[in-house]
């Protein structure tokens, strides 16, 4: 059996149930709204998820006011510690479900930011690496130019030796 002061604080728990989805239905759309305004998806997801941390504070907020109300009105009725106790255990539940809301959003802020800096880190260890490769290629091109210089200077050395064979042609061994 339902005693009058129960009922009294079932509907007031459905009045504060129905209020926080009132405040959340009305922050949801702002946060679509801020989030094709944003230039990428980073500040995107900024946007979104500044947006719900301030749903979860207003609603956290809201139920400390509403469990106050409750609380108060526990002191009108004759089973004071029962009745805080119910009171209690409820708002319990309700901030245990926002605080893991807060540390769902907490994990995908460091899993996003831990992303970010794995693209910094490859964009600079690229940037290095693109630097790397061009200076290799800069000493092996002035090599190759050395490499091209002595061995011309070896080539005018020979034809510039009394008795070398004619530019262009070479002696054949064994042919006469």
């Amino acid at each position: 059996m339902t005693t009058p002061s129960a009922l009294s604080w079932k509907r007031g728990l459905a009045t504060c149930a129905a209020a926080a989805y009132a405040l959340t239905a009305a922050l949801i759309p702002t946060a679509a709204a801020i989030a094709p305004n944003a230039p990428n998806s980073a500040d995107a997801a900024d946007a979104l998820q500044l947006a719900e941390r301030g749903r979860i504070q207003a609603e956290r907020e809201m139920t400390q006011i509403q469990f106050a109300a409750k609380e108060a009105q526990c002191y009108q009725t004759f089973a004071v510690n029962d009745c805080l106790s119910r009171v209690r255990h409820a708002r319990r539940d309700i901030l245990a479900d926002l605080r893991r809301q807060d540390l769902v959003l907490n994990s995908a802020e460091a899993k996003r930011k831990a992303a970010d800096q794995l693209l910094r880190a490859d964009g600079k260890a690229s940037a290095v690496s693109a630097q790397t490769q061009a200076a290799q290629l800069a000493n092996a091109q002035a090599e190759q130019q050395e490499r091209q210089r002595v061995f011309d200077e070896k080539a005018a050395q020979r034809r510039a030796l009394p008795g070398s064979a004619p530019s262009g042609t070479s002696p054949r061994v064994g042919s006469q």
